[in-house]
């Protein structure tokens, strides 16, 4: 009866945001699916969502920051790359913080603010 549902991964997690409107992970799923298909300017409003109902958590504002710079657009990157370099990681997101970081000094340099850039790279690899 929902085998329609399961057709393909944006159906699947559009039912899911449906089902389940308050969970930042069906949002981030509905994103990562969009962005498969091609769809930036779809994903970006599902990780918009998902960042409204997880405001502490890292991979909302990773992939927005990611979004950006796909777009080559470092500036629109830099505070979503800074709201996750400086959300508190749980274990299961230290990966995604280490990236974060990583994005976050790309974006900087980018900007020509490597100075800066330097200082965040070194306060997070002395925080290790």
């Amino acid at each position: 009866e929902r085998v329609e549902v399961w057709r393909d991964d944006v159906t699947l997690f559009s039912d899911a945001v449906l089902q389940t409107p308050n969970s930042d992970r069906a949002w981030l799923n509905l994103g990562a699916a969009q962005m498969i298909r091609g769809r930036a300017s779809r994903a970006e409003i599902a990780y918009l969502h998902a960042a409204e109902l997880a405001p502490r958590r890292i991979a909302p504002p990773l992939n927005l920051g990611l979004l950006a710079l796909s777009r080559s657009d470092p500036r629109a990157a830099l505070p979503w790359l800074e709201r996750a370099v400086h959300a508190e990681p749980t274990r299961a997101e230290a990966p995604l913080h280490r990236r974060a970081v990583s994005l976050y000094v790309r974006a900087l340099r980018a900007l020509g603010r490597g100075e800066e850039a330097r200082r965040v790279a070194r306060e997070h690899s002395e925080a290790r």
